[in-house]
């Protein structure tokens, strides 16, 4: 086998006792520059969040014209005045979010109140305008009675649960029977109480399904993304949340932050290499399996490469010594051998400067053999120029 390391990686630092003074400075400034990368991400996520709440706000605001146009004056809801979805810091966003998420909740609860009393007033009229007998206290009693339970049916109840409700309220309005009506109030108090019920089942489990899919805004990855169809789906229909649901969810989040820590990884190693003195393949810090190889050279290798094969599923990283030039002299690949196995040392102490950890698997000494590879023509990866300078 060619002479080659295997290395895993990961994000983050151990802690090295009896660090120097400019060890452990190079180990904060990569801890910052950690820090920023994973703010960085924390707001893109907050950002997509926010746009989603101004999103239901809008969805809310149309609800309010809605009733505003069947109702008139009798609909009151003032709605908040929504925040900028641009700009501000992680903790202004977050709280700008979470001031927006309140107001609209509490615009829906008012608006779900308002229309539960206007359709309540609709349906039993004014007493002097109902009843037919002779003890007017007595029908202006379950006329208010009737009005009082009706005001209590949740604006969301289920349409057919709600007309079955409204057809109650009528015969009880309509039957001057006293003893008939009282056991039909009963009837109307159990039934308004089991729509309740069920609409405030089936609001928890909406916003239970939002609860999840926050999660996943922002994320960007095609997972996250068919579980937010999923998860829309769920929730234009009425069918039970499954069990593992909540399971699959974390495993997507997992996923798509394993995935990030892998991109920031393998970017920080391009701009490593390019520190260290390596030309690396454009595409390098998204190279994702070992079927498409990416290639790092050296302006002093004429005839020879570094072949990079990367395994997301362990998070391991190959690096192989090639020659990109058949029938060479041995002696010339065990000299690039030597070189690049000093440019590897090299690369762990960089790499930590990044916040990244190179943990060495494989070690194959120079001496070995080395494999000959046809290099494609590719352009070369270049680093930020912000990055190029070692800190």
């Amino acid at each position: 086998m060619s002479s080659g390391k295997t290395s895993r990686y990961r994000l983050g630092l151990s802690r090295q006792a009896g660090a120097s003074a400019a060890q452990r400075r190079q180990q904060r400034l990569a801890r910052e520059r950690l820090a920023r990368e994973h703010e960085q991400r924390a707001l893109a996520q907050a950002q997509a969040r926010q746009c989603e709440a101004t999103a239901t706000y809008m969805t809310l605001q149309q609800k309010v014209r809605e009733a505003s146009t069947l109702y008139g004056d009798l609909i009151d809801v003032t709605m908040p005045v929504t925040p900028s979805v641009t700009g501000g810091t992680l903790t202004e966003v977050r709280a700008a979010t979470r001031q927006l998420e309140g107001a609209v909740r509490a615009a829906a609860e008012k608006l779900r109140a308002q229309v539960a009393d206007v359709r309540a007033a609709s349906i039993v009229p004014p007493a002097s305008h109902s009843w037919v007998s002779t003890d007017e206290s007595h029908h202006t009693a379950k006329h208010q009675q009737v009005a009082e339970e009706l005001r209590s049916l949740d604006a969301e109840a289920d349409p057919a649960a709600r007309a079955d409700i409204e057809k109650l309220v009528r015969a009880i309005l309509d039957d001057p029977n006293e003893a008939r009506a009282r056991a039909s109030i009963e009837a109307l108090h159990y039934d308004i109480g089991r729509a309740n019920r069920a609409a405030l089942v089936a609001r928890a489990r909406s916003e239970e399904i939002v609860a999840l899919r926050s999660r996943l805004v922002g994320l960007g990855t095609t997972e996250s993304e068919h579980m937010i169809a999923r998860l829309n789906r769920l929730l234009s229909g009425t069918s039970s949340i499954p069990d593992t649901l909540r399971q699959s969810v974390d495993a997507v989040v997992a996923q798509a932050v394993a995935e990030q820590d892998r991109l920031y990884a393998l970017k920080a190693l391009a701009n490593c290499c390019e520190e260290i003195g390596l030309e690396v393949d454009f595409g390098f810090e998204t190279a994702a399996d070992f079927e498409k190889p990416s290639f790092a050279s050296s302006a002093n290798w004429s005839h020879h490469a570094v072949e990079i094969k990367f395994n997301a599923a362990d998070e391991t990283v190959d690096f192989e010594v090639v020659r990109t030039t058949i029938n060479l002299d041995p002696s010339e690949d065990h000299k690039i051998q030597k070189d690049f196995c000093g440019k590897y040392d090299e690369l762990i102490a960089v790499a930590l400067h990044h916040g990244v950890e190179l943990v060495t698997l494989r070690n194959v000494p120079p001496g070995a053999s080395v494999r000959s590879v046809k290099k494609p023509e590719v352009d070369h990866y270049q680093a930020p120029k912000t990055q190029q300078r070692r800190l």
